[in-house]
């Protein structure tokens, strides 16, 4: 939220989120909610918030985060809603997964 609430501009903060999201550092779940916070302007980080949720059995916590920062975007993305789909059947992103996906086709 820091770099959104800085900056409030996306043309600076979702570049840096993503390579939060795609480096070593651990803070993935923090950048993906920051992600979702900024919505549809935060469109480019799709693919990478999708890859989360497909890790969702190695960090639970932090596919939930990019399953909800998805729905919060809520850009109709196919790969997007297929990922969430395959999620919802998952226990522990159930819900989550469910959320974002009535949040995309509600857009």
């Amino acid at each position: 939220k820091a770099l959104w609430v800085l900056y409030h501009d996306e043309r600076l903060s979702v570049a840096p989120l993503i390579e939060v999201l795609t480096g070593p550092v651990p803070p993935e779940r923090d950048a993906a909610e920051a992600l979702g916070w900024i919505g549809p302007a935060a469109d480019r980080a799709i693919p990478h918030l999708v890859a989360l949720v497909r890790r969702a059995d190695a960090n639970p916590q932090v596919a939930r985060a990019a399953a909800e920062a998805l729905g919060r975007i809520g850009t109709a993305d196919a790969e997007a809603l297929r990922v969430l789909r395959i999620a919802s059947r998952v226990p522990q992103m159930r819900s989550s997964a469910l959320v974002a996906i009535r949040k995309i086709g509600a857009r």
